[in-house]
C-alpha cells in the first residue's frame, strides 16, 4: 500500500518540508484507504501533535491505543494531549494506564503530577513527582514541580528546599534558579533570591520573568533606583511588555513620581485597555485625587466587576478599584458590597491553593509565644548579656493600617534617620535561629540553646541588611509591621533598640485592612478573621507591655493627626534624635514608599481616615462579631 501514490514517504517528506497541508492531505487518503495502517496512523497523530491541533489528535490516538494496548507510550501521548487541551481527567487516566505497563519512566509520573496538581489533588500529585525522583534524581523538573506543589500549600520552606534540589540537578536550568529565586524572597532571603534572578538572566539573557522579579525584588530591598532602570532596559527592548509597564508604574508611585507612573501606565491601557492591574494601580492615585479616570474608563471597570468574567487576579483588583472609587463617591453601601466580593475572590484563590488562615491555630502560636517569653526569661537574658550594644534599629510595629508608614516616614525625613521599609529581616532571623543554636526545637523554643557568638552573628548580619545604602545614618526605621510576634528575638538581639507601637481605633483598623487588595495578609479577607487576628496581636501587646524589657513608646494615630508637631517631637526625641523642623514637611521625603499608604504620605496629614468606619456602619452592623469587643490596650 505505501509503496503506491499516495505514498506514506511522500507525506512525510512533506512534513520535512513544513508543507503540512499537503502531508495532511494524503495521510487522511490514506487512513480512508485502510483504516488500521500502524504506521500512517502514527504519522498522523504525530503531525497533529507538531501542529498542536490537540483536539484532531486524541481520536487518532485512541485509535492507535485499540489497535495495540500494550504501548505505554501511546498512552503517555494521549495524556499529555489531553493536559494541554484541558481534560485534567483524561489526562489522569491515561497516564495511568500507560504506567500500569511501564512504570518508569520519569516523565510520565512528572506530568501525571502536573495532571493531578491541577484538579488540587495535591497529595497524590506529590506521590507522583516523588515517584518521577525517584527513578530519575537527576532531572530538575520533577524537583521544581514539587517546590511548586509546596508552594501551592504554603510551604515556604519546603519549597525552597525542592527549589535547590532543582538547581542541583541542573545548574543551568534557569527556569529553576528563577524558581529558587521566588522561593527564597518569599522566606526573605533577599540576597539570595537576587543571586539566583541574576543567574537566571545570565543562562538566559531573554529572561523576562526573571528580569522582572529581579526589578521587584530590588524595589523591594531599598534600590528602587536600580528597579527603575532595569525596567527601563525590559521596555526598551520590549516596548509592549505589559507587566513590566505596569510593575514600574507601580514603583514610580512608590517614589513619588505620579506623573511619570501615570505615561508607563496609561502606556500599558493603550496596549490592553481594560487592563485591570494598570486601572488598579491608577486607582490609588485617584483616591488620593492624583489622578482622574474618564466616564469609559468608569463604565468599563463596572463593566468588568458585573461580567465577573475572570476569578483571578484581574477581577480581584478591579473590584477593589471600583469599589474605592463608589466609596469616594459615596455610594457607602455598594461600595460595601464590592469590597466584599474582591475578598470573597482572595479567599477562594486561596483555598484553591489550600492556604486558609486558621484563627485557632494562630492563637495557639501566640499562646506559646506568651508562654515562652515569660520575665524569666529576660532575667535570664539580661544576666547573660548577649545580645548587641547598637541603637541603631528602630522598630516601629503594629496593626497593618495603623500609621507605620507615615512614622516612618517623619523619622526618615529627620537628616540623621533613614527607612527602611517593611525589611522582614527579623523574620529571616529567626529561621537561622535553629540551625545556629544546633536544636531540633523551632522558634521560639530554639532560643534556649543559642549562644554568644551565635546571637552576635544575627545580630551584626540584622544590622548589615538593615544598614545597606543607608549609611551612615544613626538611627534607621524598620517597620515591618508584624515584628510585633518577633519582639522577644528583638530583645534578645538589641537590648538597646527602641519601639514604635502604632495603635489606631480597631474599627478603622479592621475596616482599611478589609478595604486593602493585602493579597498576601490571608486574615484580611474576612471582617471576622480581622477581628480574631486583632484580639490575639492586643493579647500578645499585653503581654509585652508587662514583660518586655525594652523602651517602647505608643503612638496613636488619631493623636498623632490631631497634634501633628508635639506628637511628632516626642517620637524624634524618643528616637535620640534632635528636633528638627524637615519632620513637619514628611510628604516631601522622596524615598521609596511600598505599602498601601505610599500616595497618603506625599501629602500632608489630613483626617479623612478618621472614623471612616462611621460611613459602613449600617453594612457592619450585619456581621456578627461586629458588635463583639475588640481587645484593648
Amino acid at each position: 500500500m505505501t509503496s503506491e501514490w499516495p505514498s506514506l514517504e511522500s507525506a512525510r517528506e512533506r512534513i520535512a518540508t513544513g508543507d503540512h497541508e499537503g502531508a495532511e492531505a494524503i495521510l487522511l487518503a490514506l487512513m480512508k484507504e485502510n483504516p488500521a495502517d500502524l504506521e500512517v496512523l502514527q504519522t498522523t497523530a504525530n503531525l497533529y501533535l507538531r501542529t498542536q491541533r490537540f483536539d484532531e489528535a486524541i481520536p487518532i490516538l485512541k485509535q492507535l491505543v485499540a489497535i495495540v494496548p500494550e504501548q505505554p507510550e501511546i498512552y503517555f501521548k494521549l495524556g499529555n494531549t489531553c493536559l494541554a487541551t484541558g481534560d485534567l481527567k483524561g489526562s489522569v487516566q491515561f497516564f495511568q494506564q500507560g504506567l500500569t505497563i511501564d512504570a518508569h519512566n520519569p516523565q510520565a509520573f512528572n506530568n501525571l503530577g502536573i495532571a493531578l496538581r491541577r484538579q488540587v489533588k495535591l497529595a497524590e500529585a506529590e506521590s507522583a513527582f516523588k515517584s518521577a525522583i525517584n527513578i530519575a534524581p537527576h532531572l530538575a523538573l520533577p524537583h521544581r514541580n514539587l517546590g511548586e506543589l509546596s508552594r501551592i500549600r504554603g510551604d515556604r520552606r519546603n519549597a525552597l528546599k525542592h527549589f535547590e534540589n532543582a538547581v542541583s540537578a541542573d545548574p543551568n536550568d534557569a527556569a529553576a534558579h528563577n524558581d529558587l529565586g521566588m522561593a527564597a524572597a518569599a522566606l526573605a532571603l533577599a540576597d539570595k533570591a537576587i543571586a539566583h534572578f541574576r543567574k537566571a538572566i545570565d543562562l538566559n539573557g531573554s529572561y523576562q520573568e526573571a528580569e522582572n522579579n529581579l526589578a521587584i525584588l530590588l524595589s523591594a530591598t531599598g534600590k528602587s533606583e536600580e528597579a527603575v532602570q532595569t525596567f527601563k532596559l525590559i521596555i526598551k527592548r520590549d516596548p509592549e511588555f505589559i507587566t513590566a509597564r505596569i510593575n514600574l508604574g507601580s514603583i514610580l508611585i512608590e517614589r513619588g513620581s505620579f506623573g511619570e507612573a501615570i505615561e508607563h501606565l496609561e502606556a500599558a491601557l493603550q496596549l490592553k485597555p481594560n487592563h485591570a492591574l494598570a486601572l488598579h494601580q491608577l486607582g490609588d492615585l485617584a483616591q488620593a485625587d492624583q489622578y482622574d479616570f474618564t466616564d469609559k474608563q468608569l463604565f468599563q471597570m463596572k463593566q468588568l466587576v458585573d461580567s465577573g468574567r475572570d476569578s483571578g487576579e484581574n477581577q480581584i483588583a478591579i473590584c477593589y478599584t471600583y469599589a474605592r472609587i463608589l466609596e469616594k463617591q459615596k455610594r457607602f453601601a455598594d461600595a460595601f458590597k464590592v469590597y466584599s466580593k474582591a475578598n470573597s475572590l482572595n479567599a477562594q484563590a486561596s483555598q484553591k491553593k489550600a492556604i486558609v488562615f486558621n484563627p485557632t491555630e494562630h492563637i495557639k502560636k501566640v499562646q506559646r509565644s506568651i508562654e515562652f517569653f515569660d520575665k524569666a526569661f529576660f532575667d535570664q537574658q539580661q544576666k547573660h548579656d548577649l545580645g548587641s550594644d547598637s541603637e541603631t534599629p528602630i522598630f516601629v510595629l503594629g496593626m497593618p493600617r495603623s500609621g507605620t508608614t507615615l512614622i516612618e516616614q517623619i523619622i526618615s525625613t529627620h537628616p540623621e534617620a533613614s527607612g527602611a521599609g517593611e525589611l522582614a529581616a527579623i523574620e529571616e532571623v529567626s529561621l537561622q535561629i535553629p540551625v545556629l543554636a544546633d536544636s531540633t526545637n523551632p522558634y521560639p523554643e530554639c532560643l534556649l540553646s543559642i549562644s554568644q557568638k551565635a546571637v552576635q552573628s544575627l545580630s551584626t548580619q540584622y544590622l548589615e541588611k538593615l544598614g545597606e545604602d543607608r549609611s551612615p545614618s544613626r538611627r534607621i526605621v524598620d517597620k515591618t509591621w508584624y515584628n510585633f510576634y518577633f519582639l522577644g528575638l528583638i530583645a534578645t538581639l538589641f537590648p538597646k533598640a527602641r519601639v514604635i507601637h502604632c495603635l489606631r481605633d480597631p474599627r478603622d483598623i479592621a475596616l482599611s485592612c478589609f478595604f486593602s487588595n493585602f493579597n498576601s495578609i490571608h486574615w484580611s479577607w474576612k471582617i471576622e478573621d480581622i477581628i480574631s487576628y486583632y484580639n490575639a496581636y492586643c493579647k500578645m501587646m499585653n503581654h509585652w507591655n508587662e514583660t518586655l524589657p525594652l523602651n517602647v513608646l505608643p503612638v496613636h494615630y488619631e493623636a498623632l493627626i490631631k497634634e501633628q508637631e508635639g506628637i511628632s517631637r516626642s517620637i524624634i526625641d524618643f528616637c535620640g534624635l534632635e528636633w528638627n523642623d524637615e519632620c513637619l514637611s514628611f510628604y516631601r521625603n522622596q524615598r521609596s514608599v511600598q505599602t498601601a499608604s505610599r500616595v497618603q504620605v506625599r501629602k500632608p496629614i489630613y483626617n479623612n481616615s478618621v472614623g471612616r468606619w462611621k460611613s459602613f456602619e449600617s453594612e457592619l452592623v450585619k456581621i456578627p462579631d461586629w458588635n463583639a469587643n475588640f481587645g484593648a490596650f
